[in-house]
């Protein structure tokens, strides 16, 4: 549930903004907009420590303003993802979103700062659901929603003011829709929020990226991921995934993306060097991604014995970074089982299939198992 409200990012990086700009509506100081999108790009681009130092300087200026602390919140999620509860990076992160909250319900009583003020607290609120979503823990994944929801229906209404609502009114349509046909659990739960539209969430998703000040970045994050991960086109993915690696060609996480898209279109000879890039990476996270991916090279080149050998390291890396990616889990069962189908081992595909599927697959992996176990 809390992908149709998470991750409301391009109001994360709210600095450079004077005492005075504080009391007015940030559109209105064009100083303002200008600085925020530089310390955005400058973390996109994975430069923590220039982006630190200008959060750090810029945050005297703001006082006790949430900015501070969505700023700080999204340079720990990018810095150190992932996440691990009971460390001290999910921690600080859990305490700033908290704080940014607390501090930005102020703003919604103030006229002049009201629609900021819907701003920080739904997206407070939301990151706060994306973070215990990914840890499985349900019922604060729905308390964490419903607070969430109650400013994400006032800003449906906010378009006009600030354009950047298109991009949370779009995320809410096309998931409020998808996330409970993937997830049963939460079905009981979807009745308290009104119903989406999947086509309509996608085309408000077009129209942030294009036209948004501050979500052009998470509205193509989000587009990529819908058409490869929801509607299995990687056709439509990958023009977003190419954007996202020119504009920023450090962010790690976006050359994964791109690498999964390219693996996906069988572009084999492009994937390959963004395969080592990452394999030279020095955190978990990366090499993961790396390995996994070479390991799907190999298979689908049948090279069957260096394919199993690195989609076993790949389970070991998963298992080290304390933290199920249930993705890339079950990209591995389904190469895995690939394998073993090439080696006529079709009991052993069969179990492996049916592990992919208990591991949580979006589209790819689904529609793949289960047309193997069906025929």
């Amino acid at each position: 549930m809390s992908k149709f409200i998470r991750k409301y990012a391009w109001i994360l990086f709210f600095t450079g903004i004077s005492p005075l700009s504080a009391q007015i509506p940030l559109l209105q100081n064009k100083e303002a907009v200008k600085a925020i999108t530089t310390t955005q790009d400058l973390i996109y681009n994975f430069e923590f420590e220039e982006a630190r130092f200008r959060i750090e300087n810029d945050r005297h200026g703001l006082g006790e303003h949430p900015a501070n602390y969505l700023t700080q919140a999204v340079l720990i999620y990018w810095k150190d993802r992932p996440l691990v509860p009971d460390t001290e990076m999910y921690s600080q992160y859990e305490h700033y979103l908290n704080k940014a909250i607390e501090l930005s319900e102020s703003f919604i009583e103030k006229p002049e700062l009201y629609v900021e003020g819907i701003f920080y607290t739904m997206s407070g609120y939301a990151l706060l659901a994306e973070l215990y979503s990914e840890e499985g823990v349900g019922l604060k994944v729905i308390n964490a929603a419903k607070k969430a929801y109650k400013y994400l229906k006032i800003g449906k209404d906010e378009t006009d003011n600030f354009p950047d609502f298109n991009f949370s009114t779009g995320l809410y349509n096309y998931y409020r829709e998808k996330y409970p046909e993937l997830y049963p659990f939460y079905k009981s739960f979807m009745w308290i929020f009104a119903r989406g539209d999947k086509e309509l969430g996608i085309e408000q998703l077009k129209i942030s990226k294009d036209k948004g000040i501050f979500s052009r970045n998470e509205s193509t994050i989000y587009l990529y991921h819908i058409y490869l991960r929801y509607e299995n086109n990687p056709q439509k993915a990958y023009p977003f995934a190419c954007y996202l690696v020119e504009e920023y060609p450090q962010n790690l996480r976006f050359k994964s993306i791109l690498l999964e898209v390219l693996v996906a279109l069988n572009e084999l000879d492009q994937a390959g060097p963004l395969c080592q890039r990452l394999l030279q990476d020095s955190k978990i996270y990366y090499r993961l991604s790396g390995t996994l991916f070479q390991g799907i090279i190999y298979e689908k080149s049948d090279q069957l014995d260096e394919a199993s050998r690195l989609l076993d390291e790949s389970l070991t890396l998963l298992e080290d970074l304390r933290k199920p990616d249930f993705h890339y889990l079950s990209m591995i069962y389904a190469a895995q089982a690939r394998v073993a189908d090439k080696n006529e081992d079709n009991d052993k595909a069969r179990s492996l299939y049916k592990k992919a599927l208990r591991s949580d697959p979006y589209a790819p992996v689904k529609e793949e198992a289960l047309k193997y176990l069906n025929k």
